[in-house]
């Protein structure tokens, strides 16, 4: 047996003995304290991906509130995520807009689903609605088809 292995096991006995327990109790705390500052630092480049998500969503450039969006879909079951993409439904960009319907529907974002029938509802610009009722198809509501038929059919007309 070595003096380091002898060490070792004198300590561990030690630190069995109840005189001990307030050493252990400052143990533990080290180790959260210690687990808790890692989670901290883990945090900030989090926290700023989400900061150049929002800044990008409501730049001033078109192309850049497209892309943001649409980089969006890549988060898929964040409810974060989603509400930044539901909010570009209300753009005043049609190609942003239409970019915000494809996204929600390629996150599998059921619970924008009625967003996305306000849009079809709604929007004036036909690619916003085919992207709508697109988006509502992926995400399981059938019903988006009638959006199709009615646009062929020339029931439902834009401009």
């Amino acid at each position: 047996m070595t003096v380091s292995t002898l060490a070792g096991r004198d300590v561990m006995t030690a630190l069995r003995n109840p005189k001990f327990k307030v050493l252990r109790l400052v143990g533990a705390l080290f180790i959260s304290a210690l687990s808790i500052a890692t989670s901290v630092a883990a945090q900030a480049p989090f926290d700023q991906a989400w900061k150049i998500l929002e800044t990008g969503a409501s730049s001033k450039s078109v192309d850049q509130r497209i892309e943001t969006i649409r980089v969006l879909a890549l988060i898929p079951g964040n409810d974060k995520a989603v509400s930044i993409a539901e909010s570009a439904l209300q753009d005043s960009n049609d190609e942003v807009r239409g970019a915000a319907a494809l996204t929600l529907g390629a996150m599998g974002a059921r619970s924008a689903i009625p967003q996305l029938w306000d849009v079809i509802k709604n929007d004036k610009e036909g690619s916003v609605v085919m992207a709508a009722a697109k988006a509502v198809i992926q995400l399981g509501d059938g019903a988006g088809y009638e959006v199709y038929y009615a646009v062929i059919t020339g029931e439902r007309k834009f401009g």
